[in-house]
């Protein structure tokens, strides 16, 4: 092991692609608005004194 860095691998063997990007996108925009939702149908459901 005479080489002077600390990593295992030099790269992972990993391809990016356009459409992994736009689905892990839609599924943050999807699980975001969803959990705004809830709270905000819970709260105009409730009696404002």
């Amino acid at each position: 092991m005479g080489e002077s860095g600390s990593f295992l691998v030099d790269a992972y063997p990993v391809r990016l692609s356009v459409f992994d990007f736009i689905l892990v996108m839609a599924t943050v925009i999807m699980i975001a608005f969803i959990a705004s939702w809830i709270p905000a149908v819970k709260a105009s459901k409730k009696p404002s004194n």
